[in-house]
């Protein structure tokens, strides 16, 4: 019987561990989301007024750096995942 209830409580243990597992992959999911979103708003806005004003706006442009290098280091950003699975 005991090792019944030890089978068990592994076994609840890992489908614990496994949702939360999954949780997090979503949560990334969604925050990478959400910085690639506010960048390419941000994009919008920097060529809107490049070409509307035909000026270069400084402060836009380091908002826009900002947010591609926040969307960059972010869990999600590929290239990354790639070079650290490559190590």
């Amino acid at each position: 019987m005991e090792i019944f209830e030890r089978t068990v409580k592994d076994a609840n243990e890992e489908q614990a561990h496994h949702t939360a597992e999954k949780r997090a992959a979503e949560e990334a999911r969604l925050e990478f989301r959400e910085k690639a979103n506010k960048f390419v708003a941000l994009w919008e806005d920097f060529v809107m007024h490049l070409n509307d004003k035909q000026t270069f706006d400084a402060k836009l442009a380091l908002k826009l750096s900002k947010a591609f290098h926040e969307l960059e280091m972010s869990d999600g950003w590929p290239i990354r995942a790639v070079a650290s699975n490559s190590k």
